[in-house]
């Protein structure tokens, strides 16, 4: 302390490796002077920044030591720390700024440590004077460190026999302890939870729409420092650092097993296989904290998209989805801890139950497969990818990659666990919608080709992609087969909640408009609805296969498929038999009279059979190339100016191929009557067909969600809502997609329409976040976590209300 300024590196490295030194008898008071005489000093040639870093330091080492009493210590020498330094943090690393806020994140450190990981946001704020930026910016900082750099002093020679001993400063590093990575996940949820900005608002109290917009301001500077400092990859890095990394142990097997040969694969081995793997899933299960942390960070996330301006929604949901490690790193090993915790409870449950018998099922269902934390858990992951997964193009990576690791399967293994809490089906259900993990239909993807040179390759492609896409149907209707299994373990009360929140819920991005949405409907409704049956005989009849539909329709197509098989191979083998009687019949030539003409007329009858076969299958494959080519040269008639779209209507020859791509956007049940009242009344011109687009039978506007506040198109919540000239209001990303891939016309009023045409509507924005956020703001978002049937169960046990989100 003599130095000037006053140099404490000894200090802190004794503090790192014996922190009890500082609380003991005989230097009780050494931290107290440190405070008195350094941290609170103005002379900065005493005390420069650097100093008070150090004992900043100094106090955050003691605290992380759980002995008895030190932090009591800590805490009674804070509160000793004057109101200068609290204008002095102020001062140095407030306001704009590139310079790291080290002073905030020291504080951050010691305060987080000293209150045993307890802290709020609200105490962050506090000590940022409310500046959001700045404290999530500190948090960000943390987070990023992972680890504490310090330097030590090392002897590096001993003294003796004529030498002196050598010490030297060595960096070292110490990566932060788990509870403080929790603890610091924890503080995200509050920075976009509505609560938190409006503490002074009464329950009958009407938010303004400048609050609104304020709001909405703050949480887009949020979302702007979000992908700026990259916070969601280093919030999955921290998290995987200390929740997932050792999933698999170093000693594993696993290349042993690779190298050896299958007669390594032994019962005994296999039991082996399992004891361990038994034992790393006791390992590796969470605990409530553990569900707690990540859940704060999904709603963080969550909120993030739900407040923010619109303006980068949608780099913001491929941020989530492909610029992140979050879903290889975080969400899909998340999930599957979900699942081995639902597996063993489910399991745990049925022998509860076949012990105690049926009488007391709901009982032990109760007790035993409610886990709220891991409820919760389950929830907030999905509702993120939910989020991440909303209109990305299906030839995106990542989104093959979710779709090959769906969690669905896995997680309905555990059939009783979600059974019991109805409203994760709900969300496994929008989850594979807008994955588009649920298509039934069978079209290539394949783009044929049209040369006579190359017309046997296209075969061959087509066929291929043909088989792939059978395969991708049978996975879909295998997952829809266990959802409806599942679904039929409901009671017809909660089955009606299920199908009510699928078709209605506001809260989260859907794309009721594609044909896994039908799919799902149907399965809830019990058997194949009429928009999905349409759906497949446009799409196969566009690919060119034979018109399948209905629930049944892959088990069809496969044993079709089976059944041309088998048919060519027993024309493979009757034409065989046809050459071997020709042979028998020389053979009967040679030996007698009477044989000879009885084998060569069996052998007339199977060359005339094999010719006529050989003949059908020319024909058929004449038939498909001249209608190729017929194709080929209406297409050249029309190359100078192309296929003009019709204001009116179209032509019956082009009404499959548009059919085809109908399901894309569909518009709204409501509309339907109103546009076949306006057809009947205006007479059809020229023989043309009407061009009114097929609307979707399922669109029905969310029970609780104002009418004004919905898409024309498909009724989604509106994040950016945009007026006509004639006041039809719709989604500026759907009306967008609308007119590129049908035109210039209004699907509402009919009357031309271009995009330049759209108007903004921000007074609409802001009262849309309003109702969000008194929807939120019903229930703290940390108060209470998600029960069964979407109930939040408070932290005390007791039920709370229904889910915030779960409208």
């Amino acid at each position: 302390m003599l130095s000037r300024p006053a140099d404490l590196t000894a200090l802190v490295s004794l503090s790192q490796t014996d922190p009890t030194s500082f609380v003991n008898f005989e230097s009780k008071n050494i931290l107290q002077r440190m405070v008195d005489k350094l941290l609170n000093n103005t002379n900065e040639s005493v005390s420069d920044k650097d100093t008070k870093l150090d004992i900043l330091s100094i106090l955050s080492n003691v605290a992380a030591d759980s002995s008895p009493g030190t932090r009591d210590c800590v805490r009674t020498v804070l509160l000793s720390v004057s109101e200068w330094f609290d204008d002095y943090l102020c001062q140095e690393e407030s306001g704009p700024s590139e310079v790291e806020p080290e002073l905030h994140k020291s504080m951050l450190l010691l305060l987080c440590r000293c209150w045993d990981y307890r802290l709020k946001t609200e105490d962050v704020l506090e000590l940022t004077r409310d500046d959001r930026t700045l404290a999530l910016e500190t948090v960000v900082g943390v987070l990023e460190d992972g680890e504490t750099y310090a330097t030590e002093l090392v002897q590096r020679a001993k003294p003796g026999g004529g030498r002196v001993g050598q010490w030297e400063h060595e960096l070292v590093t110490r990566r932060h302890e788990k509870p403080l990575v929790l603890q610091t996940c924890r503080l995200l949820k509050g920075f976009t939870s509505a609560p938190t900005y409006f503490t002074n608002t009464d329950p009958g109290e009407e938010i303004t729409l400048h609050d609104v917009g304020t709001f909405q301001t703050e949480i887009s500077n949020l979302l702007a420092i979000t992908l700026k400092s990259r916070l969601v990859e280093k919030l999955a890095l921290a998290l995987h650092d200390v929740l997932f990394a050792n999933d698999f142990d170093s000693d594993s097997d696993d290349d042993e097993d690779l190298d050896s040969d299958d007669e390594d694969w032994d019962k005994e081995k296999e039991e082996r296989r399992q004891q361990k793997a038994l034992q790393q899933l006791e390992r590796g299960l969470l605990d409530g904290s553990d569900h707690q942390s990540i859940t704060a960070v999904f709603h963080f996330l969550q909120n993030l998209y739900t407040y923010a301006g619109p303006e980068k929604a949608d780099v913001y949901r491929q941020h989530l989805l492909a610029d992140t490690l979050l879903v290889p790193r975080l969400l899909l090993p998340y999930l599957n801890r979900c699942v081995a915790a639902a597996n063993l409870l489910s399991r745990r449950a049925e022998t509860y139950s076949s012990v105690l018998g049926n009488e007391e099922k709901g009982d032990v269902e109760k007790g035993v497969l409610d886990d709220m934390s891991l409820v919760q858990g389950c929830a907030a992951a999905l509702r993120v990818l939910i989020i991440a997964s909303f209109r990305a193009p299906p030839t995106r990576f990542v989104l093959g990659l979710l779709r090959r690791l769906n969690p669905t399967a896995s997680l309905l293994r555990a059939a009783p666990f979600v059974a019991r809490h109805d409203y994760l089906f709900s969300l496994l259900c929008l989850l594979n919608v807008n994955m588009g993990a649920l298509d039934l239909s069978t079209k290539g993807v394949a783009t044929p080709k049209f040369n006579d040179e190359s017309d046997d390759d296209a075969d061959e492609e087509g066929g291929e992609a043909e088989d792939g896409n059978l395969v991708e149907a049978y996975y879909a209707h295998s997952l829809l087969h266990d959802m409806a299994g599942v679904y039929n373990m409901m009671s017809p009360e909660v089955q009606q909640k299920v199908l009510h929140r699928v078709c209605v819920s506001g809260a989260l991005p859907v794309s009721r408009d594609t044909s896994s949405y039908s799919a799902v409907k149907s399965m809830l409704e019990g058997g194949a609805s009429a928009s999905q049956k349409e759906y497949l005989m446009g799409a196969d009849g566009a690919a060119g296969g034979s018109n399948l539909m209905g629930a049944t329709m892959d088990e069809d197509m496969f044993r079709n498929k089976l059944r041309a098989e088998a048919k060519e191979r027993s024309n493979e083998v009757m034409s065989k038999i046809g050459e071997g009687a020709d042979g028998g019949a020389d053979g009967a030539v040679a030996e007698s009279k009477d044989g000879e003409d009885l084998g060569e007329e069996e052998a007339k009858n199977e060359v005339t059979d094999e010719e006529e076969r050989r003949r059908k299958k020319e024909k058929r494959k004449a038939k498909k190339k001249a209608k190729r080519k017929e194709q080929r040269r209406k297409e050249k008639e029309m190359g100078l100016l192309g296929d003009l779209p019709s204001l009116d209507g179209r032509s019956g020859s082009n009404a499959g191929a548009q059919e085809f791509i109908n399901l894309d956007l569909e518009l709204p049940e409501k509309m339907k009557k109103r546009k076949q009242d306006e057809e009947n009344t205006i007479p059809k011109k020229g023989g043309l067909e009407s061009n009114k687009m097929t609307p979707s039978k399922y669109f029905n506007q969310a029970t609780g969600v104002p009418p004004e506040f919905g898409c024309s198109i498909n009724g989604h919540l509106m994040k950016e809502p945009v007026r006509t000239p004639g006041g039809v209001v719709f989604e500026r990303e759907t009306i967008e997609l609308w007119l590129k891939t049908r035109g210039s016309v209004c699907p509402i009023s009919g009357v031309p329409l271009t995009v330049d045409e759209l108007e903004a509507d921000e007074n609409l924005m802001a009262e849309i976040t309003r109702w969000q956020i008194r929807k939120t703001s019903m229930s703290m978002p940390g108060d209470g976590v998600i029960g069964g049937a979407g109930v939040v169960v408070g932290l005390g046990g007791g039920e709370v209300e229904d889910d915030v989100y779960d409208f």
